[in-house]
């Protein structure tokens, strides 16, 4: 039975925490950040809304802690990143406003910088950043003039709509796209087959492990223990890498993914369909769009190859 979100957050992310050296000093837990939720995909006010995690770094040693990310907990067979939108409202109220917003499931993280308006790719926990990595990223944060996800997402979507005009060279770089990266994802499925196969076998181990258990005594006893504690390792090291790969696959080109974009892009080219958020996103995911601001200037690149667009931005000072 999967744990519990309270579970996962005692018995998962705690010590993952712990191991990456946030103090309980530095932590904060259910704390008061606005009344938002989300329903059927839309933010609404609510009379309670909290937190699963603060996490605070000292940028001085005199100073008191200052909040810099927040963390959403959610059930661990739930994605990484099931909780992102509902703590990006979190991390916009006024009481917490900090810049990294984390979103896992005991086993991998996702984080959103706000600054930048980037989302990372699924990591796992024992990569989740240190109070001195959080802190350095604040620091320079600061001193750097700030771009806002909202003008980051209008110049990425100028660039989406940059690639869709033509629509036969579209599918021309989707195509060629799709056969380079051909290579490296059948390896990756036939990863994630094994990998399943093993994690089959682990669970009957398990119940061998469970039921022999049962009527263990003393030495014994303590013998299955052991062997249970390194099935766990196991079954979590696999679940991990499952994740993974999965998350990887579900962004393949493959033929369903193509043909989608394609017809996709007929419908936004002819007027017949505006683009949701949702619709954005997964056009973000599948064509592996990056966003880098320096100097002033914002480089978008994506999986289709072509010379990166460059757009001068109007930045303000933090």
């Amino acid at each position: 039975m999967p744990l519990s979100e309270s579970d996962t957050r005692a018995k998962l992310i705690d010590p993952a925490l712990h191991v990456r050296e946030w103090t309980e000093d530095l932590i904060r837990r259910e704390e008061t950040a606005g009344a938002v939720e989300i329903v059927d995909g839309q933010p609404r006010k609510r009379s309670n809304g909290r937190t699963d995690y603060t996490l605070r770094v000292k940028v001085t040693s005199e100073a008191q802690p200052v909040a810099v990310a927040l963390i959403e907990a959610k059930a661990e067979n739930l994605p990484p990143g099931h909780g992102m939108e509902q703590a990006k409202l979190y991390a916009e109220s006024k009481r917490l406003n900090v810049p990294f917003v984390i979103a896992t499931n005991g086993y991998q993280f996702v984080m959103y910088d706000r600054i930048t308006g980037i989302t990372s790719n699924a990591r796992p926990m024992a990569e989740i950043p240190t109070p001195a990595e959080l802190r350095a990223s604040h620091g320079s944060k600061c001193k750097e003039p700030l771009v806002t996800g909202r003008l980051v997402e209008w110049v990425t979507w100028d660039y989406i709509m940059g690639l869709i005009t033509n629509p036969v060279q579209f599918e021309q770089k989707l195509r060629h796209a799709q056969a380079q990266e051909a290579a490296t994802m059948q390896p990756k499925q036939k990863e994630l087959e094994h990998i399943l196969a093993l994690l089959s076998e682990t669970e009957k181990e398990a119940d061998e492990i469970a039921r022999a258990t049962r009527k263990a005594k003393g030495i014994i006893a303590a013998k299955l223990a052991q062997q249970a504690n390194e099935v766990n390792r196991r079954y979590q090291a696999f679940t991990t890498r499952m994740m993974e790969l999965q998350e990887a696959l579900a962004i393949e080109l493959t033929d369903r993914n193509v043909d989608s974009l394609l017809e996709f892009r007929e419908m936004v080219a002819t007027g017949l369909q505006s683009p949701t958020a949702e619709d954005k996103r997964r056009w973000l995911e599948i064509l592996q769009v990056k966003v880098t601001v320096q100097n002033s200037i914002a480089v978008v690149a994506c999986r289709l190859g072509g010379n990166p667009l460059q757009y001068r931005m109007m930045l303000t000072k933090a």
